[in-house]
């Protein structure tokens, strides 16, 4: 969902479609990078791979499709910011309309966790999750006050939307999985659940060759108090077909960003695109299937609604 700091004034939070070289890279990928990551989760630690307590059991032989519930249905919000940014009250009249219960924050708009809960459930909504930083360096006080906030707006997930962007030093992504493990673990003692969003430059091989950003992220990151919320869109674009990467760590994979891709890899409207979504639920039984589009602009609101009957009507 976030641009990358080579866009010049744009926040580096925030990433364009990708262009032609960076998808020549990608199909690159594929092969080598791909083999690579895939070997290096199967050899994972025990903790890090083993699946909670309450993962779903798999459907047997002749069992009824699955389907997905309204309350585990929600949008990210950066999908609706053109529209939000001037009228967030009838934005969200707008998404009730549709039939989302829950939203995803990305930003308060200026106001108290208090005030937005209240103008939340005004409309019938209510955050179930939200992106937020992570200090660096690792702030104590400060990641306590954000938690602080999502409890007061009633959330069940926080999520770090981004990591040490473009960074291929292994150090630095090991400091960076123990600083979230510490803000998981005072999260989880809140009884808040704590992940971390992808983009594509965590499926990177690293300057060492000993695996790839994500990786060093599951392996040493308790299971715990940390799990992903795998963005679809991205792991497709970085070469990797989400049904199989999250074979390979299951149970850590709690929440997906829904959004799909054109042929070329430019964003798409869910259920329009190349993404085979049946197949990457029915390998990854998320608990929270939060539907985006990084780009869709005044149609925002379209896109929401096509999102989410995408996924009342799917089944896997």
């Amino acid at each position: 969902m976030y641009r990358t700091p080579q866009d010049g004034n744009e926040s580096p939070q925030h990433p364009t479609t990708p262009g032609p070289a960076r998808r020549g890279r990608r199909t690159f990928l594929r092969g080598a990078l791909a083999a690579a990551a895939f070997a290096g989760a199967a050899a994972l630690p025990a903790t890090a791979t083993a699946a909670p307590t309450d993962a779903p059991a798999p459907a047997g032989p002749g069992s009824r499709p699955r389907r997905i519930h309204p309350h585990q249905i929600s949008v990210q919000m950066y999908t609706l910011r053109q529209l939000a940014g001037t009228d967030l009250p009838g934005v969200l009249r707008a998404l009730n309309r549709i039939g989302y219960q829950k939203v995803e924050l990305a930003g308060t708009y200026g106001l108290t966790a208090a005030e937005l809960r209240r103008l939340l459930r005004r409309n019938g909504l209510r955050a179930s999750s939200s992106h937020v930083s992570l200090p660096q360096p690792f702030d104590e006080a400060a990641w306590r006050a954000t938690v602080a906030d999502a409890l007061t707006l009633g959330q069940d997930y926080l999520v770090i939307p981004t990591g040490p962007w473009g960074n291929r030093d292994r150090t630095v992504w090991e400091r960076y999985a123990a600083d979230l493990d510490r803000a998981g673990r005072i999260a989880s003692a809140a009884g808040l659940r704590f992940g971390y969003h992808n983009h594509d430059f965590e499926f990177r091989t690293l300057t060492d060759g000993t695996g790839t950003g994500i990786e060093v992220l599951l392996g040493q990151t308790d299971p715990r108090h940390v799990h992903f919320e795998l963005d679809l869109y991205w792991a497709h674009v970085a070469g990797f077909d989400p049904a199989e990467f999250v074979a390979r760590a299951p149970g850590r994979f709690r929440q997906a960003h829904v959004k799909d891709a054109t042929p070329d890899g430019a964003f798409e409207n869910v259920g329009r695109g190349v993404l085979d979504f049946p197949r990457i639920f029915a390998a990854a039984r998320f608990e929270e299937y939060v539907v985006e589009h990084d780009s869709a602009g005044a149609a925002a609101l379209t896109t929401a609604e096509i999102g989410h009957d995408y996924l009342r009507a799917v089944r896997y």
